[in-house]
């Protein structure tokens, strides 16, 4: 069973060897019935050597083109032609006594010589098309290719994405020589995993993928790429100095065993699994499954629901109280965007948020916070301009160079207090741009717009980068505040940041408070700032304003 490119090629194959087939048959003939004679051809006379020679021409450019065509059978094809010409040739030498084709003999054998070369570039050529250059292994359009065919001959297999969990940081650090030894360590790994039980690919990055035939046990063999991926790596640096690197694989692995599914389908469960594996604490391989599948269309149908939201009217903002930890001053709100159904269901942020940031979604979502929250406290602000709205902003959108001017013709259009505005970015906005992140802060602060920085502490920023931010406000993330009464590490960690945060005279705010101990040792630490449930939960807007009111 064929392709319908190979199809394609196996007919001009057999029609080109036919055409050639019948050129040479006539060279032949031409040779042995008109050789001591003129040919006439409507009125004119010919040699028949200039004849032989001009089929001869002809044929030589059919079997270049037969192995441009397929370089194994059309070069093995065009060679037997070539070979049959310069024996055709040789017999009218020997035989006939012909001496004018001794010429073309050479000419023959130039035929062959060009024939075999030209084939070995174009087998070559070929080779490298579908070979990885770092590793050796066949890389992403091999793979493509490979699993059509699997596709085509209905066979069945299983599919196992990996991806090289810490590599990113490891290449970063070492360099790319590093990389690609680690790389291509790897794909050894990986082929004397198998051992000839499947197929390993490199698809780019640091990802390869394996396809095991039906009998081959999967799960057991996920197991042994793991176990045997993780290995210490041992890699020599200069003058000879070992350097140690660990990287751990994450497995994604799908199947088209009990359905029928395409080959892009197969691929996208292999990927999807994958990306699921990346973000799970607790295991390294992850199956396609119905639990996964529910997932992924539950991801689908957010992404609708967001797009739903936008155009209806669906989301909806509460505002979180932030207090002054010395004498529970209110110092202001952090709207925080919520989504309700028509059906009445309430869509968590933690569902449709990361849905909406692996698209141009969070740019909308971005542009309508920031709107509707200046609109709704506009007024407020313009009574007290102590009072300060905190509104968070993605990565995505506050890295764009032309954030600042976009925002600022907000507040001109909006009349809204600068003095009262705060934007809240996350780590994530220093991991890709951290020069324009850092530009942009500058022509915000610029403008007397307060910047804060969220999460600080899930450990995506390393400290030289947090100090060279010009920011006004540093937030200790909840997970650290959770622990600090029981952990002795974590009491440590947040005195250090509300310390940092000092030294960067800036405000520290503890998010997620609950408890009345917790709040002991923040003042204890001294903590600026705090919010969190233990002096208030997050209040409809209503009830910001009224609470605002009162504080003025």
């Amino acid at each position: 069973m064929f392709s319908k490119a190979r199809k394609r090629k196996v007919f001009w194959l057999v029609l080109l060897t036919v055409v050639i087939f019948m050129l040479y048959f006539s060279t032949t003939m031409i040779g042995r019935k008109y050789h001591n004679s003129f040919i006439e051809i409507y009125g004119l006379k010919f040699l028949p050597t200039t004849i032989n020679g001009s089929l001869q021409a002809l044929i030589f450019i059919l079997c270049i083109v037969l192995v441009f065509i397929d370089s194994f059978w059309g070069t093995g094809i065009a060679l037997a032609f070539s070979i049959l010409s310069i024996s055709s040739v040789m017999r009218t030498v020997v035989k006939d006594l012909n001496l004018l084709n001794i010429p073309g003999v050479f000419n023959g054998v130039f035929n062959v010589l060009a024939i075999a070369f030209i084939g070995w570039q174009v087998r070559v050529r070929n080779k490298r098309r579908v070979t990885d250059s770092v590793t050796g292994l066949k890389n992403r359009v091999g793979f493509t290719e490979m699993l059509g065919d699997y596709e085509i001959q209905k066979r069945k297999c299983y599919l196992l994405y990996i991806h090289l969990d810490g590599f990113s940081d490891v290449n970063t650090r070492l360099g790319r020589n590093y990389g690609d030894e680690i790389l291509r360590m790897v794909a050894g790994r990986i082929e004397e995993t198998i051992q000839g039980k499947g197929h390993a690919f490199s698809i780019g990055g640091a990802e390869y993928a394996v396809l095991l035939n039906e009998e081959v046990e999967f799960g057991q063999m996920a197991d042994d790429l793991v176990k045997k991926i993780s290995e210490k790596l041992v890699l020599k640096g200069e003058n000879d100095v070992q350097v140690d690197v660990y990287v751990t694989p994450k497995i994604g692995v799908a199947s088209n065993i009990d359905e029928n599914i395409t080959s892009e389908e197969l691929m996208n469960n292999a990927d999807v699994t994958m990306s699921f594996a990346n973000k799970s604490d607790t295991t390294s391989v992850v199956v396609y499954n119905d639990d996964v599948k529910a997932k992924v269309k539950r991801k689908s149908k957010l992404a609708s629901l967001v797009k739903e939201a936008l155009e209806n009217g669906y989301f909806y903002h509460v505002y979180q109280p932030q207090y002054k930890l010395d004498g529970r001053k209110l110092r202001g709100f952090e709207s925080l965007l919520r989504m309700k159904l028509p059906s009445g269901e309430i869509v968590s942020p933690a569902e449709f948020i990361p849905v909406a940031e692996n698209s141009s979604l969070i740019l909308e979502i971005d542009s309508y916070v920031l709107r509707s929250s200046m609109k709704q406290f506009r007024d407020i602000c313009r009574k007290s301009e102590d009072l300060t709205l905190s509104v968070n902003v993605s990565a995505k959108a506050f890295e764009r160079p032309d954030f600042p001017k976009k925002l600022l013709a907000l507040i001109e259009e909006l009349d809204f207090p600068k003095k009262c505005l705060e934007i809240e970015i996350t780590e994530y906005s220093l991991a890709d741009s951290i020069y324009q992140t850092i530009e942009n802060i500058q022509k915000l602060r610029a403008e007397g717009i307060q910047i804060a920085l969220d999460d600080f502490g899930k450990g995506y920023t390393s400290l030289a980068q947090v100090l060279r931010l010009p920011i006004t406000l540093l937030k200790v993330d909840k997970s650290l505040i959770d622990n600090v009464e029981s952990s002795d590490a974590n009491k440590d960690f947040v005195k250090t940041v509300i310390y940092l945060g000092h030294v960067m005279e800036c405000e520290v705010i503890a998010e997620g408070v609950e408890k009345e101990g917790q709040l002991e040792y923040l003042k204890e630490y001294n903590c600026d700032l705090v919010q969190g449930f233990v002096w208030s939960h997050p209040l409809p807007y209503e009830e910001a304003i009224s609470l605002a009111e009162k504080s003025i």
